[in-house]
């Protein structure tokens, strides 16, 4: 069974991240609990750690990671410590993401992973800067500059995101502050192809294209459109969500097209928040839509416009009602009213 294991780990080192990366690491994980060590199962639950997030999958990433830390918390030498607070930070970056997850238990992993950076000699620049995300998940805007402005003053070190991701993360808390011009400042490095990640530029054009139409940039946001179209899948749910946004302004027939080939992964994601943002879109995409063009839509079996429209009040609700306010709910109508706002205007281009 060893062979059998190693197998799967080198097949999936050699696969992209998407579900099927993830499936083989899973099985390894099975392998290695029913006969091999626990030091094994312990390395392929941290590859499969990185693989679920990576791959969209963070309900799995959660599982295997509170495994992994409780298995490093028994051992006396501990050669790992980077790594499982690496892992431990995308965890923590992931959780509000599910609205089960309580804010006492958010605080309590934030508490925990602030004071193991502190034992291994590390700053608090990635706390910084999850608290900062955290906040504005749940519209606490004082809170996220407060955070912010740690986070943006703290000194880099060997847990400190890439620079990429990094000025990604600035860029966007600029956009929610709406301060455009700053936040194109900063994400000048990253349009010029200057620095890039796994998940950057990606992120960086889909989180600029409402704000481009908003400034009557639209030559802009369409360049920025077309190159995040090339670069993402569905591992990319939120950026798909943007480009649907962007389409429901500009062009309602690619609309309709980007939202039938993305539905299904949006059904299959065990990602609240992020089946949220795309349902919203897809509720706002069918309000755009007269009734011979609804009823034209190709739906999975069983799936209606209707039952998504509900699914996104009750995911909304259970944010509110964990967040202890009612953002999601009003995020609705405020995002209905931007999207109504920039497709009048750009309909008279």
């Amino acid at each position: 069974m060893r062979d059998r294991y190693y197998d799967l780990i080198y097949e999936a080192m050699d696969l992209p991240y998407g579900n099927s990366k993830v499936a083989l690491l899973e099985e390894a994980v099975r392998i290695a609990d029913a006969h091999l060590s626990s030091s094994e199962a312990y390395n392929a639950r941290m590859d499969l750690t990185n693989a679920a997030v990576m791959s969209g999958r963070i309900e799995k990433a959660i599982l295997s990671f509170a495994w992994c830390l409780s298995y490093y918390d028994k051992q006396e030498n501990r050669e790992d410590t980077h790594s499982i607070l690496w892992h431990y930070k995308w965890i923590c970056e992931n959780l509000h993401d599910f609205p089960e997850i309580k804010k006492e238990k958010i605080e309590e992993s934030l508490e925990d992973y602030r004071k193991r950076l502190l034992e291994n000699g590390y700053g608090l620049r990635s706390y910084y800067k999850l608290q900062r995300s955290n906040a504005l998940h749940a519209d606490d805007i004082e809170k996220a500059a407060h955070y912010f402005e740690l986070w943006d003053q703290a000194a880099h070190d060997g847990m400190t995101d890439c620079s990429a991701c990094e000025l990604d993360s600035k860029a966007y808390t600029l956009l929610r502050n709406q301060a455009f011009d700053q936040a194109y400042e900063v994400a000048k490095p990253i349009f010029a192809g200057q620095i890039s990640c796994q998940g950057v530029p990606q992120a960086t054009y889909a989180s600029f294209l409402l704000p481009l139409l908003e400034q009557k940039r639209a030559d802009e946001a369409a360049n920025y459109y077309q190159k995040c179209r090339e670069m993402i899948d569905y591992t990319f749910l939120y950026e798909v969500t943007c480009l649907l946004e962007y389409l429901i302004v500009v062009d309602l027939v690619k609309a309709v097209s980007w939202f039938e080939e993305f539905l299904k992964d949006a059904i299959a994601s065990f990602v609240p928040s992020r089946r949220f943002s795309f349902y919203r879109a897809s509720v706002l995409l069918f309000e755009q839509l007269n009734e011979q063009q609804l009823t034209s839509i190709q739906f999975p079996n069983g799936i209606t416009p209707e039952q998504i429209r509900v699914e996104m009040y009750e995911i909304a609700e259970r944010f509110d009602e964990r967040n202890q306010n009612d953002h999601f709910s009003t995020g609705i109508e405020k995002k209905r009213r931007k999207l109504q706002e920039l497709k009048g205007w750009y309909e008279k281009l």
